[in-house]
C-alpha cells in the first residue's frame, strides 16, 4: 500500500481539519503535527507542533496566517519548481480561478482576517493547492494578489 515509503508525517493546517488523523496515524504509523496554537484545541493527540516559518515534513515550510479562522490557521510552502502553495481554510476556491475568504461568521473579524491573507503574498509559487474549492495550478500568486486588491 506504501509505494513512496514510509509516511512521515500528517500535517493539520487548523483545528478543524482532525477528520480521519487518527485512522490515519494508525493506518500509516505515523505521527500527527499540528500548528501550536490550535493543538490543544483538537481533542486528538497531536505528536508535534509547528509554529511559522518550521521546517515540516516532505520538504514543507509552515507559514502563519494571522486572524485566520483558527488561532493557528497555516499554510504549507514546498519551494520545488515554481513553487506550491498548500492552504486549509485560509482560501476557499468556490469558483474556479477566484479565491474567496469563508463564510464571515467563521472569523472574529473577516477585514483583519482578509488583511492576513497577505502574508500568502512572501513566498514565490505559482500553484495553490486548497482544501476546499477548486485549486489554481497556474497563476496562484496572482490570484491573491487579485484577491486582496493588490
Amino acid at each position: 500500500m506504501q509505494k513512496f515509503g514510509p509516511i512521515a508525517g500528517i500535517i493539520l493546517t487548523n483545528r478543524d481539519h482532525v477528520r480521519e488523523a487518527e485512522a490515519c496515524r494508525k493506518q500509516f504509523k505515523t505521527i500527527v503535527l499540528a500548528p501550536a496554537q490550535d493543538g490543544p484545541l483538537m481533542g486528538i493527540k497531536i505528536d508535534r507542533t509547528f509554529k511559522d516559518g518550521d521546517n515540516l515534513p516532505g520538504g514543507l515550510k509552515a507559514i502563519h496566517i494571522p486572524d485566520g479562522k483558527s488561532p493557528g490557521e497555516s499554510a504549507l510552502f514546498l519551494n520545488r519548481g515554481k513553487g506550491i502553495l498548500i492552504l486549509g481554510d485560509a482560501l476557499i476556491g468556490k469558483t474556479p480561478g477566484r479565491l474567496n475568504l469563508m463564510p464571515p461568521e467563521k472569523y472574529r473579524d473577516p477585514s483583519k482576517a482578509r488583511e492576513g491573507i497577505r502574508v500568502l503574498l512572501k513566498p514565490s509559487f505559482d500553484t495553490i493547492l486548497l482544501g476546499d474549492g477548486t485549486s489554481i495550478l497556474t497563476g496562484g500568486k496572482r490570484a491573491i494578489e487579485e484577491f486582496l486588491g493588490t
